[in-house]
């Protein structure tokens, strides 16, 4: 424990505030799946947005580490779908060019995932993992 203490301990005002944003991000995209048409989520996530001026950017690698770290201490029940909004959100308020996947496969059961793809790479996931999926929606 101490050494997870010590990591908290040296972030940057930037990742702190990067940090609750997730946070927040993480139970609008809750409350917004209990209570609203996923329709309406990806009509909501697609909006255009300006670039964030308030918090400096960061890299996509920073950004996957700070959506990790929040989905592992939370109270709410993380899925790959909703991290994939969270982190969809966050990459496109700083100037990247997310591509969010839905798919899906059917061996012994059925299952379905979500990713986030940056310039053709996926950002969540192994290549390996995502290409056993048949992607069945997507929104750039």
């Amino acid at each position: 424990m101490g050494r997870k203490l010590r990591k908290l301990l040296v972030f940057s005002f930037t990742d702190w505030l990067m940090l609750f944003r997730v946070y927040a991000l993480f139970l609008l995209v809750e409350l917004g799946f209990r209570f609203l048409r996923f329709s309406t989520m990806v009509r909501l996530i697609s909006m255009k947005r300006n670039e964030s001026k308030s918090i400096a950017k960061t890299c996509p690698q920073r950004e996957l580490y700070l959506v990790t770290l929040a989905s592992r201490y939370t109270i709410l029940r993380v899925t790959c779908l909703k991290k994939s909004f969270v982190l969809f959100c966050l990459l496109r308020r700083n100037g990247k060019f997310p591509v969010l996947h839905i798919g899906v496969q059917k061996d012994e059961n059925f299952e379905a995932h979500a990713w986030v793809e940056v310039a053709g790479s996926p950002v969540l996931d192994a290549k390996t993992r995502i290409s056993t999926f048949r992607q069945i929606f997507q929104l750039a």
